[in-house]
């Protein structure tokens, strides 16, 4: 079995110490395995896509709504 090393931020370290005790390893492990579910079925339908690199550099993802735009051309 492979093993991750998590560095948690003081803040969060602190709140660990108010919170009654955890199985974190199930956690993670879930967390894990909920984000690599995520990716598989993202690489899905990416594969599916008919989106071109010509028709990809006509959009833009705005930064504060990460939503797509249509560049003028």
């Amino acid at each position: 079995m492979a093993e991750v090393i998590v560095k948690i931020p003081d803040d969060l370290t602190e709140e660990f110490k108010d919170v009654k005790p955890v199985f974190w390893q199930l956690i993670v492990d879930r967390t894990i395995n909920e984000e690599l579910a995520r990716l598989r079925m993202l690489k899905q339908v990416v594969s599916r896509s008919k989106l071109t690199k010509k028709d990809d550099a006509a959009t833009t993802t705005t930064k504060t709504s990460g939503t797509k735009v249509q560049r003028n051309s």
